[in-house]
């Protein structure tokens, strides 16, 4: 009588996601928690190498740091119960657009009027005004 090797398999399932599904997700995640009431908004996520997730929060006249801080914990733990990063294997970073990343949003610009600003055009010129 042979004997049948039976491989140990989870009773969990975790459907697999592909970068640009995550992204998404956290995009609605972080929408969910950031205060549009008070002006704020989400300019951007990234997905970095190592489950590292950058999320860039900006707002018609700033954003203070305590409600970055809120936004962080908020969000992470709204991250954790998806349960997209198994055993939380991920980091999370909630900031302001900090001077030299670029304005992503017409949001933005409005809010940049009559600030000294450096234009990179796509050939390569730079242009300050």
């Amino acid at each position: 009588m042979r004997c049948r090797r039976e491989r140990k398999r989870s009773l969990l399932h975790f459907p697999v996601m592909n970068e640009g599904t995550q992204t998404k997700t956290i995009e609605q995640l972080a929408e969910a928690v950031i205060d549009s009431a008070a002006g704020d908004f989400l300019v951007e996520v990234k997905s970095l190498p190592g489950n590292n997730i950058k999320v860039f929060v900006d707002g018609d006249a700033g954003v203070p740091v305590d409600r970055l801080v809120h936004y962080n914990r908020s969000l992470y733990k709204k991250i954790e119960e998806t349960a997209m990063y198994p055993g939380g294997d991920f980091s999370l970073e909630v900031s302001s657009p900090g001077l030299y990343e670029p304005l992503k949003l017409h949001r933005q610009y409005v809010k940049n009027i009559n600030r000294f600003v450096e234009v990179v055009k796509k050939d390569g010129i730079k242009k300050e005004g």
